[in-house]
């Protein structure tokens, strides 16, 4: 048996504050992308998440470790796909978000979708350096590498749904409102729907070695090591931002009522872009992608609307 550090409820601790502040979708609860990944990966191969043996809590943060009785592939996969909330919390193209803009400002037509267009042409930059990271890793054989990437992107993919380009503020508000848009159920279905057939794409639109790699390895029972926090933070090239950029969320984003005067105008066509992720067609272009230029190209190849 080996553990895996999952990411379970975090709690912050705010100087002089005794509130406990907690983040959605952190473990392997429903409406998590643990279980997004996990129904999907169940979906297409018959897999599942696996006997949870125990689990740990970590003193004051809450990150849980759960220990397994015989992790495998699936398991990195479902494990990285928290991973961003914990690596990349104040990323937001990992969250499939814009970063915020001047709420007060009146902004016309042409600055709304020259707003929307950088955010998502900066998103497809994003996740273009993973698609090809996922590529060579899988075509290269390094089971443990590939299937952390590969969940940690899943994320993200994930998030296109319940996000589709609204900031932090616009999210705040959300949630202040009764409106949390993680715990939206018909962007949890879909998510759950439509990461089954980008993972299906995804092997498809692989090269014949790195889906090969793919295939045997999510379909295999076999013992593989998880990989540690020191490799995670190599692999990523970063630590956890998390402890930083989640009380910097809690405690100083501020969600006034004008920060939804666009939220409508600026949120993406999430439609072009699952087709961009998902097709053939598109596939290669986007790990090719290096520019704004390049992004702009292709989104107009695959209809993007603003």
């Amino acid at each position: 048996m080996k553990k895996i550090k999952f990411f379970g409820i975090l709690i912050l601790l705010l100087a002089g504050a005794s509130s406990v502040f907690a983040f959605p979708g952190l473990g392997n609860a429903d409406g998590s992308h643990w279980s997004i990944s996990s129904k999907a990966l169940e979906s297409l191969f018959g897999r599942h998440q696996g006997t949870i043996v125990s689990v740990k809590t970590m003193p004051v943060y809450g990150i849980e470790s759960y220990e397994f009785e015989n992790p495998t592939a699936t398991n990195i996969i479902l494990w990285a796909s928290g991973g961003p909330d914990l690596y990349n919390f104040g990323v937001q193209e990992s969250h499939s978000q814009s970063y915020e803009y001047k709420y007060k400002d009146k902004m016309s037509a042409d600055q709304l979708k020259a707003f929307e267009n950088k955010s998502v042409t900066d998103y497809l930059i994003y996740c273009a350096g993973y698609m090809r990271r996922i590529e060579a890793e899988w075509a290269a054989g390094n089971t443990r590498e590939a299937a952390y990437l590969t969940g940690f992107f899943m994320h993200t993919f994930e998030d296109l749904f319940a996000h589709g380009g609204i900031t932090n503020a616009q999210h705040l508000w959300l949630e202040d409102n009764g409106e949390n848009p993680d715990y939206n159920v018909d962007s949890y279905l879909a998510a759950v729907d439509s990461t089954g057939y980008f993972i299906e794409s995804l092997i498809n639109n692989l090269s014949s070695e790195a889906a090969h790699n793919f295939m045997q390895a999510v379909t295999s029972d076999a013992y593989v090591e998880p990989l540690s926090e020191k490799e995670i933070k190599k692999l990523l090239g970063k630590g956890r931002d998390i402890y930083l950029e989640g009380i910097i969320y809690v405690a100083f984003t501020k969600a006034p009522d004008n920060c939804m005067t666009y939220a409508e105008r600026i949120k993406w066509d999430s439609e072009a872009l699952i087709k961009i992720f998902c097709s053939s067609v598109y596939y290669e272009k986007l790990a090719e992608i290096k520019n704004t230029d390049e992004a702009d190209e292709l989104l107009n190849e695959a209809g993007y609307t603003y």
